[in-house]
C-alpha cells in the first residue's frame, strides 16, 4: 500500500494571480483592488486572502475565482492567497504559507 502526502495547499494550486487597482474611492488613501486567480488544482477548497499577514477575506465557494479588496494606497501591501478546506475558511491558517516562495508583483 502506497501512502501519498496530501498536496500542500500553497503548492501547485495557483497557476496565475492578478491583482489590479480598479477604482479610487472617495477617500484619497484607499484603493479598490480586483484579485483574480486561476487554480485548476483548487478542487473543493476555499481561498483565503491575507493582506500583510492578516486574514481579510475568504471566497464564498470553491468555484469563486475573484475577490475585491479595499486597500490602503499609501503603503505597499502584501497579498497572499491560500487554498483551505471549507470548514477552515474562517480560521487563520497563514502558518501553512511558511517556506513557500511568494510570487512578487508591484
Amino acid at each position: 500500500m502506497t501512502m501519498t502526502t496530501p498536496l500542500n495547499p500553497t503548492q501547485a494550486v495557483f497557476e496565475r494571480i492578478l491583482a489590479r487597482p480598479v477604482a479610487m474611492p472617495d477617500t484619497q488613501h484607499h484603493r479598490l483592488v480586483h484579485i483574480q486567480w486561476q487554480a485548476t488544482q483548487q478542487g473543493g477548497r476555499i481561498v483565503q486572502l491575507y493582506v500583510n499577514d492578516e486574514l481579510t477575506h475568504f471566497s464564498a465557494s470553491p468555484t469563486d475565482r475573484e475577490a475585491w479588496l479595499l486597500l490602503d494606497a499609501r503603503h505597499p501591501q502584501q497579498i497572499e492567497l491560500l487554498a483551505v478546506d471549507p470548514c477552515d475558511a474562517a480560521t487563520p491558517s497563514r502558518h501553512l504559507l511558511a517556506g513557500v516562495d511568494p510570487a512578487v508583483s508591484p
